[in-house]
């Protein structure tokens, strides 16, 4: 009965760890640097409307990074333009393994290792009039943790306006859905709202858009507000960004370089709280 009761403690602790909040971690380098926002376009995880691939060459992303408490993400990511729409595929995984079994009695070994995972598949599209963006996707989720799984599926919608000074305003609705149930409960899905503002700066060498959004996540009960900024020029990308939510800071940066069809970017994050560094470098490839 101890050993019972000490798996249950072991398994909740690290399941509401990642849990179906793995959803809400950043999809690449860039959106880690400057935070998750409903403006932000190509790879960028929360606005299914901003989705974006060149005519003629459709754009591969492969991410790799570590989040708080040594949770290892992985991020591929595909992007195609089809008769003027954008197909988005895209699995995600989010890791901790490690995580010992013990019982009551104190011992130098631990019983038994297992770990905790979250992977999902996403499947959207995103298409455009000559002022707005709209796009949908589906979300199919699974997540385990020792002997016990749960699978589920999430709607996600946006919606992106462009006014004629290089401003846009963007909407969007993530992970509106339900989770089947593991042994002694069901998993939430984190369902977000987002709004944001972004504003263009265009020169003849150089381009910078500057983000602010705010987000509501259902799960948390806490409102976000986010500001980010984006400096490019030439083969340069420099990215910055700040949060605040119940009195917890977030600061963060990255840079990315390009090379011909490669574009390769690392973003790192900074919190009050000084509890990791979460890291993650991603490679952007445009294909033939």
């Amino acid at each position: 009965m101890h050993l019972i009761f000490s798996l249950v403690i072991l398994i909740q602790v690290p399941l509401f760890a990642i849990g179906t909040q793995f959803l809400t971690l950043p999809s690449n380098a860039e959106e880690l640097a400057v935070g998750s926002h409903p403006t932000a376009g190509r790879f960028f995880s929360v606005n299914p409307a901003v989705f974006s691939a060149p005519k003629d060459h459709p754009k591969l992303s492969l991410c790799r990074g570590n989040w708080f408490g040594d949770v290892i993400t992985t991020n591929l990511a595909y992007n195609q333009n089809i008769n003027k729409r954008t197909l988005h595929v895209q699995l995600r995984y989010s890791g901790l393994t490690g995580i010992e079994l013990r019982d009551y009695r104190p011992s130098d070994e631990a019983l038994a290792y297992f770990s905790s995972f979250g992977v999902s598949g996403i499947l959207g599209v995103s298409f455009e009039t000559e002022q707005s963006k709209y796009g949908i996707s589906v979300d199919i989720i699974k997540m385990g943790i020792y002997n016990e799984s749960a699978q589920g599926m999430g709607f996600n919608a946006g919606y992106l306006y462009r006014f004629p000074n290089k401003i846009s305003l963007g909407f969007s609705l993530l992970n509106v859905g339900k989770m089947s149930a593991l042994r002694s409960n069901t998993p939430r899905l984190p369902t977000r709202v987002f709004a944001g503002l972004a504003k263009e700066l265009n020169y003849e060498e150089y381009n910078n858009t500057l983000h602010l959004s705010s987000e509501w996540n259902e799960i948390s009960r806490t409102f976000k507000l986010r500001i980010g900024n984006v400096f490019n020029w030439r083969k340069l990308l420099l990215m910055s960004g700040a949060s605040v939510a119940n009195k917890i800071y977030t600061a963060s940066t990255g840079i990315g370089l390009q090379f011909g069809q490669y574009h390769i970017s690392y973003g790192i994050r900074f919190g009050s709280q000084d509890i990791g560094l979460p890291q993650t470098i991603t490679l952007h490839l445009q294909l033939p």
